[in-house]
C-alpha cells in the first residue's frame, strides 16, 4: 500500500467524503471491533505468558488513536444522526476500558 492511498483513508473520512453507513458500519463497528477484540486476544495471551504489565497495558492502548479517528469521523459526519454518534462514543468508552 503506498502512502497516498494510506492517507486517502483517513483524509476520506475526516472530511465526511465516506458515507456514513460504511464508515459507522463497517470501518467502525466490524473491522474496528474485529481489531480491537484481537488486540485484547493478543494482550491476554502475552500475559499468560509472563509479559510485563507495562508491556500489555502499551499494547491495550496502542489502539485508542484509531479508535479515536473512528469516533470522531462518525461524530463529524453530517449524516450522522445523534445514535449514531452515541453508539460511536460508547463504542470507543468500553474499547478504550476493556
Amino acid at each position: 500500500m503506498n502512502v497516498s492511498r494510506f492517507t486517502g483513508f483517513f483524509s476520506r473520512r475526516w472530511h465526511g467524503q465516506v458515507p456514513l453507513r460504511l464508515l459507522f458500519w463497517r470501518d467502525m463497528l466490524l473491522v474496528g471491533t474485529g481489531i480491537n477484540l484481537a488486540a485484547a486476544f493478543v494482550v491476554l495471551m502475552l500475559m499468560a505468558q509472563g509479559v510485563s504489565l507495562g508491556l500489555a497495558i502499551a499494547l491495550h492502548f496502542s489502539l485508542v488513536p484509531y479508535n479515536l479517528f473512528l469516533t470522531l469521523a462518525v461524530w463529524r459526519s453530517r449524516q450522522g444522526t445523534l445514535a449514531m454518534t452515541l453508539v460511536a462514543v460508547l463504542w470507543l468508552v468500553f474499547f478504550t476500558l476493556v
